[in-house]
């Protein structure tokens, strides 16, 4: 079920999975079968989400992370995907991929940094 989010062109969401209302789904965003996200999540470009993913809400899931199955994702919890951003200085480049494993479980308001597994 998909209602009141902001689904971008070429974002591939499962019909099994659920999302809840405020949410951005990105360009190239792939979210699997039996999922379940929260309201105003952020789940930015390319990001892959696998099957039987909870992300809470307000959770934010920037370029470059995958979730493996049935990751858990706490409420607020950002994910990073660069080291030093800055305003004015494009960082693009220097984004760094971030992979949570299967069944693992990250707590309400944490901050992930990028470049981990």
């Amino acid at each position: 079920m998909v209602t009141d989010v902001e689904i971008h062109a070429g974002a591939r969401i499962a019909i099994s999975t659920i999302v809840y209302p405020r949410t951005v789904v990105m360009d190239g965003a792939f979210i699997g079968a039996d999922c379940n996200i929260g309201r105003d999540v952020h789940i930015g470009r390319d990001v892959k989400i696998d099957r039987g993913c909870k992300i809470q809400n307000g959770a934010q899931l920037f370029e470059g992370v995958e979730l493996e199955d049935h990751a858990f994702v706490g409420p607020h919890v950002v994910f990073t995907n660069v080291t030093s951003p800055r305003a004015f200085v494009s960082r693009r480049a220097e984004f760094k991929p971030t992979r949570v494993g299967r069944g693992a479980s990250i707590g309400a308001n944490a901050t992930i940094r990028c470049g981990i597994t």
